[in-house]
C-alpha cells in the first residue's frame, strides 16, 4: 500500500509536468482521473498500460513470478547432475532446440499482441502496438536513465537482409508520421529501402561498446553462435550508444529495438541493459541464435533482472530447421513487477 501511494504521487507529478507539452491535453486530463484506479500497472509499465486494474495487474504479476525460467529439476534430463548449475560443460552439450524447448517460455500476456509485417521470416510480434504512439509522448523521466521528451515513437531495427516487411507493416499499422524508423545492416540495402515511409537505412552492423577511445570500426565482436565469415571483417560496426549519438538520439528511449544480427546479441546486450548511456528499450524483439554457455543463461537472467518479461516465443523453423533460432518478444517493466 505504501508503494502504491508513493507511485501515485510520483505519477501525478509526472503528468502535471508533461501536461503543457502533451499533444493531447484532453487525454492528460482523462489520465489524471484514471491514474488512481490503474496506478500500479501504469507505474510498473512506465505508462504503457493505462487501462489494467490493480486486481488484473496483480494476477499478471503472480503468473510471471510463478513461471519458472529454467526447467527443474535438472536431474530429469541430466542423469549426471551434481547440483552445480554453473557447469557450462553440461549447458554447452545441450542441443539448442532442447535448451529452448525446456527453458525460458513466455511469462506475460499482451491483450492485443499483433504480428506485424505478415507471415514468414522478417515480421515480428509486437505487444499492443496501438499503445506505442501514445506512450511515446509521455515524459520519459518516468524511465530510469532518460530525461528526454518525445513526440513520435522511435524504432531501431538491427539486421534486415534487405527485408523491410516489418518496418513497412509497422508504419501501415500505426499510420504515417507516427514512428521514426532506422534500419541497420552491414550489407548495403539503401537502394531498396522505402524512404517515403520515414524508414532510414544505415550501412553498419551492431557490436558491444568498446569505450570512447576505440577507432576500430571494422572489427566485429566474437560471435558466440556461428563462426564469422571473412566477409564480415570488411563491414562497418558501431555500438548502440555510438549509433544513437550519431543520429542525435542520445538519452532517448527506443520504443522498439528489433534485432536479428546472427549471433551479435550475446555480446552487445549489456549496452542496452543499464550498463551504459542507453536507456533500456521499451520492447525488444529479437531472434537469438543457438545457446552458448554461459552467455545464453546470463543473458536471460539479466533481462529479468532489469524488469523484462517474455510476451512471445516461437522457433524460426524456415530459417533454422533444427530449432537453433528462436524469436522472442520482451517488454520492459519496472523491476518491482517481479518483487
Amino acid at each position: 500500500m505504501v508503494l502504491v501511494t508513493i507511485c501515485l504521487f510520483f505519477l501525478m507529478g509526472c503528468l502535471q509536468q508533461s501536461h503543457s507539452s502533451s499533444p493531447d491535453n484532453h487525454y492528460d486530463t482523462e489520465q489524471t482521473q484514471l491514474v488512481s484506479r490503474y496506478s500500479v500497472a501504469y507505474y510498473q509499465s512506465y505508462g504503457f498500460f493505462d487501462d489494467i486494474s490493480t486486481n488484473d495487474w496483480q494476477r499478471l504479476r503472480s503468473i510471471a513470478k510463478s513461471s519458472g525460467m529454467i526447467s527443474a529439476p535438472r536431474t530429469s534430463f541430466d542423469p549426471h547432475y551434481d547440483g552445480n548449475d554453473d557447469d557450462d560443460t553440461f549447458w554447452n552439450a545441450m542441443p539448442s532446440n532442447f535448451f529452448y524447448g525446456n527453458n525460458y517460455d513466455p511469462n506475460f500476456s499482451c491483450r492485443s499482441e499483433v504480428r506485424v509485417g505478415g507471415l514468414g521470416d522478417g515480421p515480428k510480434y509486437v505487444c499492443d502496438p496501438h499503445r506505442i504512439p501514445r506512450a511515446a509522448t509521455l515524459n520519459w523521466r518516468m524511465l530510469e536513465g532518460s530525461d528526454s521528451e518525445k513526440r513520435r515513437c522511435l524504432v531501431y531495427s538491427i539486421g534486415c537482409g534487405g527485408n523491410f516487411r516489418f518496418e513497412v507493416g509497422l508504419q501501415e499499422l500505426l499510420g504515417s508520421n507516427r514512428c521514426e524508423i532506422h534500419v541497420f545492416d552491414g550489407n548495403d540495402y539503401s537502394a531498396t529501402v522505402p524512404k517515403h515511409m520515414d524508414i532510414h537505412f544505415h550501412n553498419w552492423g551492431l557490436r558491444r561498446d568498446r569505450g570512447p577511445n576505440t577507432n576500430d570500426d571494422y572489427s566485429p565482436d566474437e560471435n558466440m553462435a556461428f563462426p564469422l565469415s571473412r566477409s564480415l571483417d570488411s563491414m562497418k560496426y558501431r555500438s548502440l550508444s555510438q549509433t544513437m549519438k550519431i543520429l542525435g538520439h542520445t538519452g532517448e528511449v527506443l520504443d522498439i529495438l528489433k534485432i536479428d544480427c546472427e549471433g551479435c546479441e550475446w555480446k552487445s546486450a549489456m549496452d542496452w541493459l543499464g550498463e551504459s548511456s542507453v536507456p533500456p528499450p521499451r520492447q525488444v524483439l529479437i531472434e537469438v541464435h543457438r545457446s552458448p554457455a554461459p552467455f545464453a543463461r546470463n543473458w536471460f537472467d539479466e533481462m529479468k533482472k532489469f524488469g523484462y518479461v517474455i510476451f512471445h516465443k516461437e522457433p524460426n523453423l524456415p530459417g533454422c530447421p533444427r530449432g537453433d533460432c528462436i524469436e522472442y518478444g520482451f517488454l520492459k517493466l519496472h523491476p518491482d513487477f517481479y518483487s
